[in-house]
């Protein structure tokens, strides 16, 4: 099983935006979160209204009001990230939380695997839901905003590296069995 690389980029470039708005967190967390804000509630607001207006400009025989539902839950997403910053900590939470849940599920798999080392992968995703969860308690004090900012900065390295490191650890274990199959194929076809 051979990556092409435009799957390789789609594999990679996830973890290493990861790391590097974990930096990024940790650094300047306040004001990279009022920048990550003002882009996500501009991004909503501006997605939604554009699909309003096809919606309206669409003939009525092709309409479909979902759309319209789903453009308006949009816009108002938008408006509350804008105008509630614990919202928007809140939402962070809860995707740490999920991210958390995901590498247990990872570690589960790598142990399915018999990777030896599968129990580290675990140990992050237990932390990882932890963080998350003290996101989501804490996102409404003014005190534990920056706290909370540079705790999620962390986990996002922590997650970026260890997807990197998951990532070239099976890498390097397909390329083994790969191998080994091809060794296994070129015998059989020497012994007839």
């Amino acid at each position: 099983m051979n990556l092409t690389k435009k799957e390789k980029v789609q594999t990679l470039l996830p973890p290493c935006l990861f790391i590097v708005f974990g930096i990024l967190f940790c650094v300047i967390p306040n004001e990279f979160l009022s920048i990550v804000e003002t882009i996500l509630a501009v991004g909503l607001i501006g997605y939604g209204l554009v699909c309003v207006i096809l919606y309206c400009f669409t003939s009525s025989q092709f309409r479909n009001t979902s759309h319209l539902v789903l453009a308006v839950i949009t816009i108002c997403l938008g408006f509350l990230v804008s105008l509630i910053p614990s919202f928007f900590i809140f939402g962070i939470g809860l995707i740490v939380l999920t991210n958390g849940i995901a590498r247990i599920k990872i570690a589960n798999d790598l142990k399915v695997a018999e990777v030896s080392k599968w129990w580290i992968e675990l140990i992050f995703g237990i932390v990882i839901l932890l963080i998350g969860l003290v996101i989501v308690v804490m996102c409404n004090t003014k005190i534990a905003r920056e706290i909370l900012m540079i705790i999620f900065g962390v986990s996002l390295l922590v997650n970026g590296i260890l997807s990197l490191v998951s990532y070239f650890i099976l890498d390097f274990k397909l390329k083994k069995l790969n191998e080994k199959q091809q060794n296994e194929d070129f015998k059989d076809y020497k012994v007839k």
